[in-house]
């Protein structure tokens, strides 16, 4: 069960990323929007989320790092609005705080 829930949050976050880039696209230019285009950006874009969050959990908030997971907690308690889903925002919520 717990594996469906990550499942559905990862579709919905990416569900999400894709909109949002559409939508920015079709504000910026008349022409079609290349979906494969989409997709590598969405791609690219979780690629980097992880990288983050596996940069953080292996620096074990060492001080040369630019950033703490005290940081990038407050930053999801700034932004929640961002966060698709309520069960995602309080599993980050959750798993930051035991960081």
């Amino acid at each position: 069960m717990s594996n469906e829930v990550d499942d559905s949050d990862q579709t919905n976050l990416i569900s999400h990323l894709r909109t949002i880039i559409i939508l920015a696209a079709r504000k910026s230019t008349t022409s079609d929007i290349d979906i494969a285009a989409v997709d590598k950006i969405v791609e690219t874009t979780l690629d980097f989320i992880k990288n983050i969050l596996e940069q953080m959990a292996h620096e074990n908030n060492s001080s040369s790092s630019s950033f703490s997971s005290f940081d990038l907690l407050n930053t999801i308690r700034l932004n929640s609005h961002l966060i698709p889903n309520r069960k995602l925002f309080f599993s980050l919520m959750e798993t930051m705080n035991h960081l």
